[in-house]
C-alpha cells in the first residue's frame, strides 16, 4: 500500500477507529490478557501491538516446542474457554494428499505453540476462510468449511 494512499485513508477515518492494519495479508487478531493485540497472519506468522494497533512488531513465524516453523494459511485465531489460544489453519504437508485442516494451541499468550494436530481426514481437500471460527459457550470450536 503506498504511503500516499495510506495517509488519505487515515485522514478520512473517524477518531474512534482503533487501527488500520495493512501489509500482512489476511489478519486474525485477538486481545491478550494484558491488553496487547496478537495478530496471526495468513502465512502463520505473528506480531504484537502494545499501543492498540497503531504500531506492530516485526513478523515472527509460529513455531512448535522444538523450534520448527509451522506453515499454513487461512489462520483462524480463537480464544478457548480455558483462556488458551488456538489457531485453525489449512496446510498440505510435503508429499501429502488433499489439504487438511490443522489445529495448534498456546497456553502462554502466543509465545509458544503445540505440535499441529490434523482435525480433518488426511485425503480431504478443505478450504476455510480466514478468521471465521467461533468458540461456543460449551467450548466447541465451529469453523465454516467447504470441501473440493
Amino acid at each position: 500500500m503506498s504511503n500516499d494512499f495510506y495517509q488519505r485513508v487515515i485522514s478520512t477515518l473517524p477518531d474512534e477507529i482503533l487501527f488500520l492494519h495493512t501489509d500482512t495479508g489476511a489478519a486474525s487478531i485477538k486481545v491478550l490478557k494484558d491488553g496487547r493485540l496478537l495478530n496471526i497472519t495468513s502465512g502463520l506468522s505473528s506480531q504484537i501491538s502494545e499501543d492498540g494497533g497503531r504500531n506492530w512488531s516485526e513478523l515472527v513465524p509460529l513455531s512448535n516446542s522444538l523450534g520448527k516453523n509451522i506453515f499454513g494459511n487461512q489462520a483462524n485465531l480463537v480464544t478457548l474457554n480455558s483462556g488458551a489460544l488456538g489457531v485453525l489453519y489449512a496446510f498440505t504437508p510435503d508429499g501429502g494428499v488433499g489439504r487438511p485442516i490443522w489445529f495448534i494451541r498456546s497456553d502462554d499468550e502466543g509465545e509458544s505453540w503445540s505440535e499441529p494436530v490434523q482435525v480433518t481426514e488426511p485425503s480431504v481437500h478443505a478450504a476455510i476462510m480466514n478468521d471465521t471460527a467461533i468458540v461456543t459457550s460449551s467450548g466447541r470450536i465451529i469453523i465454516p468449511t467447504y470441501w473440493y
